[in-house]
């Protein structure tokens, strides 16, 4: 099955990455990130990073290092990409099955899944 902890294993030593997944209800959004995956308490990434939306209307969120420098954290428990403003830019939960997206300092994004913030995942890959 899917978890968190099998997807940074098997990430180890790749750098940079792209996440990507799929909605339930058809969405398609992700996210470019720089920096080893590794679960720690520590955020991780850089200025290079960017959140995106492919379907249903394409759209790049280019990091914002002046307002916010919370790129990317990865724990046993979550994942949170971009932070402040209204909450993280994009959350999934450790089954990485839920997941949430709101505006963020960081990325200044809309909400990746549209007008609803909570979404569950049909399917998410990391190349």
């Amino acid at each position: 099955g899917y978890s968190l902890r099998s997807m940074i294993a098997q990430s180890y030593s790749h750098d940079p990455t792209v996440l990507l997944m799929t909605t339930g209800t058809g969405e398609t959004f992700g996210a470019f990130v720089t920096g080893e995956w590794k679960a720690d308490s520590q955020w991780f990434g850089s200025s290079e990073m960017f959140l995106f939306i492919v379907a249903p209307t394409p759209a790049i969120f280019r990091a914002r290092p002046e307002f916010n420098t919370q790129y990317i954290l990865v724990n046993e428990n979550e994942i949170q990409i971009g932070q402040g403003n209204y909450g993280v830019g994009l959350f999934l939960d450790e089954e990485l099955w839920r997941g949430h997206s709101h505006v963020s300092a960081t990325y200044d994004n809309e909400p990746l899944a549209g007008e609803k913030a909570d979404f569950e995942v049909k399917s998410v890959e990391l190349w």
